[in-house]
């Protein structure tokens, strides 16, 4: 009896667990709640946003800085040659003047030189001035005679295509002129005092219309 009572019982305590055992996996089994929260490392991950790249901002011209002196229409001087005339009629301030050829010491440019001009011995050479005061009329090489560097600009000059600019050197007024001729550079420096200007200048520039070549011989 005893024997058949202890047997029962292990069937009953087999059977229990074999029932336990099935409830658990058919609990494991059953389909598990999603979690639609981002996990913590998710959260740091953002999407960058597409924004449109902006249109570059188109820089406005900025105005046209001002040339220094206007645009020169007038051609003062109409190189040639020499053709060996020594005495010509020039036109100085509207009168017709006798004047006699002058080889310029210094280039091989020369010009016709009226009766309100004289020629000064000087110790580099020859100088051209008007018959009274200190005005002086020169024609040198480019190499013996540089533009000025910061050049004022007179309003009478600029209309001339030559025109390279002034100095004033207190008191005394230099303009200066830059003719070619055969691939060669010349300056042409008119200086006077401020007070001899007004008469000056203008027999001048009518001289230099009458500027010619002529070469060493």
């Amino acid at each position: 009896m005893m024997i058949k009572l202890i047997r029962l019982i292990s069937i009953l305590v087999v059977s229990i667990s074999l029932i336990t055992a099935c409830t658990n996996n058919s609990t494991d089994n059953s389909p598990k709640e999603s979690n639609n929260n981002p996990s913590p490392a998710e959260s740091l991950i953002t999407t960058p946003k597409m924004t449109p790249s902006p249109t570059p901002a188109t820089a406005s011209p900025s105005p046209e800085s001002p040339s220094p002196i206007p645009s020169a229409t007038v051609q003062l001087t109409n190189i040639e040659e020499y053709d060996g005339t020594e005495v010509k009629k020039i036109t100085i301030q509207g009168k017709e003047e006798s004047s006699q050829w002058m080889r310029s010491t210094y280039s091989d440019l020369g010009f016709y030189m009226p009766p309100q001009m004289k020629q000064v011995k000087i110790y580099e050479g020859i100088t051209y001035k008007l018959q009274s005061g200190t005005s002086e009329f020169l024609i040198l090489t480019e190499d013996h005679l540089a533009l000025p560097e910061k050049p004022i600009w007179d309003e009478e000059l600029v209309q001339y295509k030559e025109y390279a600019g002034s100095k004033d050197e207190g008191g005394r007024w230099s303009d200066y002129f830059k003719v070619e001729y055969k691939e060669s550079a010349y300056t042409v420096m008119l200086s006077f005092r401020d007070d001899e200007l007004k008469e000056a200048r203008p027999i001048f520039l009518d001289v230099m219309k009458g500027i010619k070549y002529e070469p060493l011989k």
